[in-house]
């Protein structure tokens, strides 16, 4: 009973193994890979995800009262802001990694 019972564990643990395979998920669910260049290569994809986390939180008109972007690259941190001119509520801004795609800081000046 009890060689039984391994039996259909050890055979459930394989067949779950090699769908998982040949679906070509992995096994190891943690990614890890980082292209050479970064998840964030250029400013065109910074200036896209910029706009992308900035639109819900500032609305659409105050992200294109903004354009057009500054977007430099420091340290690998990309820094998008609008431009730089006096107008009421400031400017946004926003700070990715260009390693990892994560937003390291949202914010507008006043």
């Amino acid at each position: 009973m009890m060689m039984k019972r391994f039996s259909v564990i050890l055979v459930t643990l394989w067949t779950t193994a090699a769908v998982s395979l040949l679906l070509g998920q992995p096994t190891d669910a943690k990614p890890n890979y980082i292209p050479r260049q970064g998840v964030v290569p250029n400013k065109t994809t910074a200036l896209r995800i910029a706009k992308a986390v900035l639109t819900p939180i500032y609305g659409k008109k105050a992200v294109e009262a903004e354009e057009p972007f500054v977007v430099t690259l420091k340290n690998g941190i990309w820094n998008i802001h609008g431009q730089e001119r006096p107008r009421v509520g400031g400017n946004l801004y926003v700070e990715i990694s260009r390693k990892k795609g994560c937003i390291l800081r949202i914010y507008g000046t006043e």
